[in-house]
């Protein structure tokens, strides 16, 4: 067990799945004064190293979920005593199972919202089907030992989780910090009683908010080996592939006509942000090592410098596309396989492309048309308003305010 000292201070148990949940919960540690914080990996796959990395950089006190300490939940809570669990998911069987424990003690839970929500959830229609794919996909999966696999299934099997259940936001934390009205209008239209959800923006974009002025572009320019005066063009890419959503030749396809796009524009430079630790830098660089125009690969690169760096955005269905619409940059989505259907972007007002002649369209009137810009990103501006509340750059101290009256309200009981 970690030691954590002082005893008089309130502590705070933060559950994470991924890189960006651990800046998220950084940001919002940083508001908590006299607090002492602990923070659970709970991803079990083996990307979990990059996790722990990040956490050790930081110095936070942190430990790997595994079979044997999920099991154990119960008395490690009772032992560390925590004021509030905190968590950016909860609709995958491990974190319902954190929270399950956590409300069963009578530890208040909050769930930070940690990425854009689709106005359409796909997991309803066809859930039982969907659900046995996935399942099948998942026992194949290399990235997870056979101790998790089991401790996943033992979860699923003991929970027997309904389509609602399964759904981002249904996991029955006490509160919810979510981004805008938008979503808080979506999931009281879901069931969820309204007095459950609170709207505080999130920490990503008070990044952007604090660093929208600051980015020195001739320095990263310097660092990346690009003439100042080119255009740049950002593509944030994500890990369909691994998560099986795509195959390698969709990938190959996708990067295809991006590439084709950009080879008809001059003076322009790609520059591909990939989704580290999930995707591998060698399968992009394998791709374009033969473009006569090199293409850069970021891994770690913070993204708030490199939307600030750039001229114009690519993605799919990426929450970045939010953050760029924050940073006022013009957005591009990108649709090859017919998937708008279901993406957050459907009706925000910026270019769905579908083709290689649509994306060196647009990409073409962004980088040269002022009105097409000006519209874009006046139609941006309107969509962040509503999906992601104030930018002022106080949301993690309104997440703050958040975790202080839960516990306060707790000890009043």
């Amino acid at each position: 067990m970690p030691k954590i000292e002082p005893k008089n201070r309130k502590l705070a148990i933060f559950i994470v799945g991924n890189l960006p949940q651990v800046d998220m919960f950084i940001s919002i540690s940083k508001k908590l004064k006299n607090w002492n914080f602990l923070i659970f990996n709970a991803d079990l796959s083996k990307n979990n190293i990059a996790i722990n990395k990040k956490l050790t950089d930081s110095n936070f006190e942190n430990r790997c979920l595994n079979a044997f300490n999920i099991l154990n939940l119960k008395r490690q809570f009772k032992i560390l005593q925590p004021e509030i669990i905190i968590t950016g998911a909860d609709h995958d069987c491990i974190h319902h199972s954190i929270i399950y424990t956590a409300n069963s003690l009578n530890i208040p839970t909050l769930l930070v919202q940690d990425g854009i929500l689709n106005p359409q959830d796909p997991t309803i229609k066809n859930f039982f089907y969907k659900k046995n794919i996935r399942f099948f996909k998942f026992l194949f999966n290399d990235k997870f030992s056979l101790v998790n696999k089991f401790l996943i299934v033992w979860y699923e099997l003991k929970f027997m989780r309904n389509a609602n259940a399964e759904k981002y936001g249904h996991g029955n934390c006490l509160k919810m910090a979510v981004y805008g009205d938008a979503v808080k209008r979506k999931f009281i239209n879901e069931g969820i009683k309204e007095d459950k959800i609170i709207v505080t923006g999130n920490p990503k974009f008070d990044k952007i908010y604090q660093n929208k002025n600051e980015t020195d572009k001739e320095k990263i320019c310097a660092e990346f080996t690009i003439p100042k005066e080119k255009k740049i063009i950002l593509l944030v890419t994500q890990s369909f592939v691994e998560l099986k959503l795509w195959n390698n030749e969709q990938r190959n396809q996708f990067l295809s006509v991006i590439l084709k796009a950009t080879e008809k524009l001059s003076n322009t430079q790609l520059l591909i942000k990939i989704r580290f630790p999930y995707e591998q830098k060698e399968n992009y660089l394998e791709f374009f090592k033969d473009s006569g125009n090199p293409t850069i690969i970021c891994q770690t690169n913070p993204i708030e410098e490199l939307l600030g760096l750039c001229d114009v955005v690519l993605t799919v269905s990426s929450s970045v596309g939010l953050e760029a619409m924050a940073y006022q940059k013009p957005l591009i989505i990108i649709d090859l396989f017919n998937e708008s259907g279901n993406t957050f972007y459907k009706n925000c007002g910026v270019p769905i492309v579908t083709n290689e002649q649509e994306l060196f369209q647009n990409l073409h009137s962004v980088l040269t048309n002022e009105i097409f810009l000006k519209n874009i990103l006046i139609r941006g501006q309107n969509f962040v308003k509503e999906q992601a509340y104030l930018q002022d750059g106080q949301a993690a101290s309104r997440i703050a305010d958040v975790i202080i009256n839960l516990t306060n309200n707790r000890q009043k009981e």
